[in-house]
């Protein structure tokens, strides 16, 4: 209204020149920062104030000669003026606008032409419209004399088609054309200003980047028509030098307009990750489309949080950018076994790339010049490359039929089986989306550096059979959900750190064969439910803090063939129940505070091949019911309070090789029947109270290699047959009272002989012993 128009025509003005400024804008002011922006805009309004006050006194000088047809402004436009006149040929000099003025009444009012109703006016700007032959020499001399000329037309006044704007005639019949759909287009670049300046807040809109990339090609499409038509109009005058350079700069610009259109993307959207479109070594332009379509998927597969997709450096960042960039399998985002794929690269950022060994590699985006190092992992074939995952080091699918025979390795994208990368130096921790692959049935990590905790998402593994996570750093606690996996037969966790409690919902795991949790640092008391599985074969606890008594119930595991409840704190005595496992082989109880005596149950163990007591409380007598076992190969009594004689049913232990009995309380005599043992080969019976000589008999234990016998209380001789016992390696028999000459067939046993292996001979020889002996090692 101060400008002398209508309310509702002043409005359409506004708009009006909103765009003619989205049209005549060029591709570098869409990604110049904002500050750049807004002095490219001042400078864009002080060259169209010169170039209108050129065209004032171009045309008011035309004027005066009679060869310019004048508009004169109406009465309600108003000029300033410094001495206050009207507009007219007269005054025509004094009538120019301030270049610097940024007021509100800094840009020329539009005057009224062709009528009582003003046409739309890209320029917005007073306009004298000369005649047809005098349109051309004032374009040559604008462009001549420095007022515009081809820079100034190319950054200033590049129209949406490629049309010089000061062709009026082709202003007007255009604006005349789009007349009935100017209040559509109205409203949409007054949203577009609004979105404008939303991106100057809001740098990581991505809807915006998108417009803006669409406006950058829209510009580019209609440089062509453009850049002829203004070579013809300005570069067939005498300024050539002028022309080749700005041609020259302009190719240049063409030849990088698609990295800068892209670094401006990246900086507005925020949509790829750090690093995505770019590594050390290359420059790759990131899909952003593909790149949301794969994150879509993976989110809506509930495998990874947005979180950890989003945050820089994780790797789930780092697999989702492998994915759609790196992986050259480029598997279409609605692949079934996308999301598989996806969870071993996880698995590969989350192990490899924490090797200390590629530490100085740890900004490489692309997978393969990891691998290249020959660093990381011991195996690493095929990993993050274009063959299909059933083909990776360690990964075996679902059965492929091939000429009728299974193959479970094959070069094929399919649902992973089989996961075993045991003993591969992999470090770091196991992610979560290894939950993803949901037909895993193994899954074994074992021999390895993996630390952290057991992730709980492992308990989603519903086809699991086996899991393996031996001899790790894992910490933590044992997740709760494993008892969710129904199918799991075995279930080794062993020679790790995890602390707390056995959960009970591993108890209700029916098909559960194996148990191994030894070597960590688990306590409490062993629940009575463990009774539940029944299908249970081996049983390893051994090695944590568990107390309390060996429930008598875990005798209804009829099953179990190896049980190993070895260095805990278990304390009472050993159940007599254990008389029903009779399928039992190994026994495990050492290191303990149990009590009380052995039970006499082994008649009905006679499986049992190892049997394992030593270091508790245990008191009374050797049960006789142990010379029954004939399959025993390992006996460990040491280390108790045990008393009594040794029963000479143990000489029906034809397959014993080891038997320590050392540092009880014994008493007795060894008996003749260990002449029966053929297959002894370790002999410990010291620290005890034994007596008597030793028996002629010990010469048959044609394999016997050790023999400790100090401190106890035998008497006389030592038998001439000890000489038969050719792989005698280490005798010690001082601490007795044993009398006479060491047997010279015995001396002939040592080195000093060329046949002879015994390394070690110690005995009471010296002055006041009560033994002669001249092929000793050492003498007490």
């Amino acid at each position: 209204e101060k400008k002398g128009l209508p309310k509702s025509k002043n409005r359409s003005h506004d708009r009006l020149q909103q765009y003619s400024y989205w049209h005549s804008i060029t591709p570098l002011t869409l990604i110049m920062p904002p500050s750049q922006q807004n002095a490219l805009d001042k400078q864009q309004k002080q060259f169209e104030r010169k170039l209108a006050r050129q065209k004032q006194l171009e045309a008011m000088e035309a004027a005066a000669g009679g060869s310019v047809r004048a508009i004169v402004p109406s009465s309600n436009d108003t000029m300033r003026s410094s001495s206050g006149s009207k507009g007219g040929p007269g005054s025509g000099r004094k009538q120019m606008w301030d270049e610097n003025d940024d007021s509100e009444y800094g840009t020329p009012p539009a005057p009224q032409m062709f009528g009582s109703t003003p046409p739309p006016n890209p320029e917005g700007r007073h306009m004298l419209v000369a005649s047809k032959d005098s349109s051309s020499s004032s374009s040559n001399k604008s462009s001549d004399e420095g007022g515009g000329g081809f820079l100034g037309n190319m950054f200033g006044r590049l129209g949406a088609s490629g049309r010089n704007p000061e062709d009026n005639d082709y202003n007007h019949n255009m604006m005349q054309s789009d007349a009935g759909s100017l209040e559509h287009m109205d409203d949409e670049f007054l949203e577009e200003d609004v979105e404008l300046n939303g991106r100057r807040k809001h740098r990581r809109n991505k809807s915006t980047v998108k417009k803006a990339s669409h406006a950058v090609s829209g510009r580019l499409e209609g440089f062509q028509v453009w850049f002829k038509s203004t070579w013809n109009t300005h570069c067939s005058s005498r300024r050539m030098s002028v022309c080749f350079m700005s041609t020259l700069l302009i190719v240049i610009f063409l030849l990088f307009v698609d990295d800068v259109v892209e670094i401006y993307q990246n900086r507005r959207s925020g949509g790829a990750p750090e690093g995505a479109a770019s590594s050390g070594k290359k420059s790759v332009k990131t899909d952003m489309v593909r790149f949301n379509q794969a994150r879509s998927v993976i989110l809506i597969s509930r495998f990874s949080s947005e979180k950890d997709l989003d945050a820089a450096d994780t790797p789930q960042n780092k697999a989702l950018n492998w994915i759609v960039t790196w992986d050259p399998a480029s598997l279409p985002t609605d692949h079934d076994m996308l999301v598989q794929r996806y969870a071993l690269a996880v698995f590969f950022f989350s192990t490899y790339d924490a090797s200390e060994q590629v530490e100085e590699h740890e900004d490489t985006q692309d997978p393969n010049e990891l691998v290249q190092q020959g660093k990381g992992w011991t195996n690493t074939e095929n990993w993050m490359t274009a063959k299909g995952i059933c083909m990776w080091a360690g990964i075996s699918c679902m059965p492929h039929l091939r000429n009728g025979v299974e193959e479970y390795q094959y070069n094929e994208n399919n649902a992973v089986m089989f996961f075993n990368l045991t003993n591969n130096n992999i470090k770091g921790t196991i992610p979560h989306e290894i939950a993803a692959l949901e037909d895993l049935t193994t899954f074994d990590l074992s021999k390895n550096h993996l630390h952290g905790s057991v992730p709980f998402e492992l308990g989603n593994l519903k086809n699991a059979v086996d899991i393996y996570l031996v001899a790790n750093q894992l910490t933590g606690s044992i997740p709760s959900s494993l008892g969710s996996c129904v199918k799991l037969r075995n279930l080794y966790m062993g020679s790790n750190q995890i602390t707390g409690h056995i959960p009970l919902e591993l108890m209700a795991l029916q098909e559960l064969r194996a148990l191994g949790l030894d070597d960590n640092k688990l306590a409490g008391t062993l629940p009575n439910s463990i009774a539940n599985l029944k299908k249970l074969m081996v049983l390893y606890l051994d090695g944590n803090d568990f107390s309390g008594t060996i429930p008598h119930l875990l005798a209804a595991l009829t099953d179990l063939i190896d049980l190993r409840l070895r260095k805990n704190s278990f304390i009472g005595n050993i159940p007599a129940q254990f008389a029903s496992m009779s399928k039992l082989e190994l026994l495990y109880l050492d290191n303990n505070l149990l009590s009380g005596s052995i039970p006499d149950i082994f008649s009905k163990l006679g499986r049992l091949g190892e049997l394992q007591l030593y270091k508790n409380l245990l008191t009374g007598s050797l049960p006789e019911s142990l010379g029954l076992l004939d399959d025993l190969k390992v006996l460990y009594l040491d280390s108790n309070l045990l008393t009594g004689s040794i029963p000479p049913s143990f000489g029906n232990l034809d397959d014993l090789t080891t038997f320590y009995a050392y540092k009880n309380k014994l008493t007795g005599p060894i008996p003749s029947t260990i002449a029966l043992m053929e297959d002894l080969r370790d002999l410990r019976l010291y620290e005890n109270k034994l007596s008597g000589a030793l028996p002629t008999e010990i010469g048959s234990c044609f394999k016997l290699a050790t023999l400790y016998l100090e401190d106890n209380a035998f008497t006389g001789p030592l038998p001439e047959q000890m000489g038969k016992l050719e792989k005698l390696a280490n005798v010690r028999i001082y601490g007795n009272q044993f009398t006479g000459t060491v047997p010279d067939s015995v001396c002939k046993l040592t080195q000093q002989y060329q046949t002879g292996v015994l390394e070690f001979f110690a005995a009471d020889c010296t002055e006041s012993g009560s033994i002669t002996c001249t092929c000793c090692n050492k003498c007490f």
